[in-house]
Order: C-alpha cells, then sequence, then structure tokens
C-alpha cells in the first residue's frame, strides 16, 4: 500500500532532448544537473517529464537525502533518494531543502509535486554522473528506485492533518536507539518531548504531556520519557492511532 502513496499512475516518458537509453553525452548535450550537498538536482534546461504524484516525508541519512512513505516513514525500506528540480537548494542548518518557490521543508515535512520512479542508471541523463552515483548509492530501498521530480515544476510543502482520511484506522509506534551509556542531546523532559515531536509532525499540534497523546480532548496515543546518562532525558518509545471517525 506504501508503493502508491509514492507516485499513482506513473507512465515513462522520455525527457525533453533526451532519446530513451540513450548514454550520457550521446546526444551531444552536456548535462546541468548535480549534487549540492546530499541534494540531487536535474538539469534545468529540461522542460518535460512525467505526471504522476510523487509525495512523500523528507530525511536524510548520512550524504543521502530521501523521501520516506507518506503512510509509514519509519521504515527505511520504503525511502527512495530524490532527483529536485533545478532551483532547489540544501540547507545545513536546520537540515532541509529550499523549493524553488522560497518554501523551505525541513527534514520530517512532506513535500508533493509532478514526477515519477526510476532506476538509479535513468539519472544520468538528468543530473549528470555525479548525480547518478549518489542516486545509485542512497537507493537501498525495497524498489532499488529514485523519485525523480519533473524539472521545471514546483514541489510544494504539504500540511498533514491528523485526521486525513488516508490515515483513518491506522496506528503508528517508534523506538528510540541509544547505544548503552550514552546520553540523549536534551537536557530537560520538556526538551526531550519538543524533539520527540518535531521528529513526527504529524504530532504538531496535539496535546503531547503527561506520558499521554490527546487529540481534540481524546487520548489516541502514549509515550515513555526516560533519563539517560549526564543528567538528559529522551522519548524512548511512543505509539498513537489516527482516529477512525
Amino acid at each position: 500500500m506504501a508503493r502508491p502513496l509514492f507516485g499513482v499512475g506513473a507512465a515513462f516518458i522520455c525527457w525533453a532532448a533526451v532519446s530513451c537509453g540513450t548514454p550520457v553525452g550521446g546526444d551531444g548535450r552536456v548535462v546541468a544537473g548535480g549534487v549540492d550537498g546530499p541534494l540531487i538536482y536535474s538539469d534545468g534546461s529540461l522542460d518535460e517529464g512525467e505526471d504522476a504524484i510523487v509525495i512523500g516525508v523528507v530525511d536524510v541519512d548520512g550524504d543521502c537525502l530521501y523521501l520516506n512513505a507518506a503512510d509509514d516513514p519509519t521504515d527505511p525500506s520504503l525511502r527512495v533518494p530524490v532527483v529536485w528540480p533545478d532551483g532547489t537548494q540544501w540547507q545545513d542548518d536546520p537540515a532541509g531543502v529550499v523549493l524553488t518557490n522560497g518554501d523551505t521543508a525541513l527534514v520530517g515535512d512532506v513535500v508533493t509535486g509532478a514526477g515519477g520512479y526510476h532506476q538509479p542508471g535513468d539519472v544520468a541523463r538528468l543530473a549528470g554522473l555525479q548525480g547518478a552515483e549518489l542516486a545509485a548509492e542512497c537507493a537501498d530501498g525495497e524498489h532499488q528506485e529514485v523519485a525523480i521530480f519533473s524539472p521545471g515544476i514546483e514541489v510544494r510543502r504539504q500540511e498533514i492533518r491528523f485526521d486525513d482520511p488516508q490515515f483513518v484506522g491506522l496506528c503508528e509506534s517508534m523506538e528510540s536507539e541509544f547505544a548503552e551509556g550514552e546520553p540523549s542531546p536534551y537536557s530537560t523532559a520538556d526538551e526531550a518531548v519538543a524533539g520527540f515531536v518535531a521528529e513526527h509532525a504529524i504530532l504538531q499540534g496535539l496535546v503531547v504531556e503527561g506520558g499521554t497523546i490527546t487529540y481534540r480532548g481524546k487520548p489516541v496515543g502514549s509515550y515513555q520519557l526516560v533519563e539517560r546518562p549526564g543528567d538528559t532525558f529522551v522519548v524512548a518509545s511512543g505509539d498513537w492511532c489516527f482516529p477512525d471517525d
């Protein structure tokens, strides 16, 4: 079910000025795309692509920038690296993507736009060899694919509500992974809870306190706050279910 949430109705369309299967440079064109930190961007001279819906949660892991599945953002087997339209930029602090419309999609935000899904080898025609190499290195999901936003289209940050119909009846859970004896980056309990909510943006706007997650006055989940070495705190686990009415 996660796959359709990534892209709906995808159909392969040859990119403008590029004949399908032609090696990079084989048509005499210099590919102007490339990389900006972990971000791969396409050649801005290309103005055609695909019109499937590409949607996912922005995430970064090492040198790789991913879209996680919108319906299960914690499952790494469903993540895909991304090729962004030319003009998109990487932002280090706070980590995120500066979109071509001037908006910023931070890690944990949902973005959507027109595009499709391809094998890493197809990226070279759009983003050059450097982009293709990074895409191949990062394509570690179940389908070994890359999400490609069509060149020239506007990618938008999407606000997702806790009561979004696509989540009805679904439940999620999380567990923090800390090595034994490792302190948390949060020096207070309030900071730890705020960090928990920031990492799970779907919880923003809900009441998260006292170990309970509450939506419109109704408990929908819980979390466990624990103390770590060095007088630090972390939310060790949590679970919540989306409303079915």
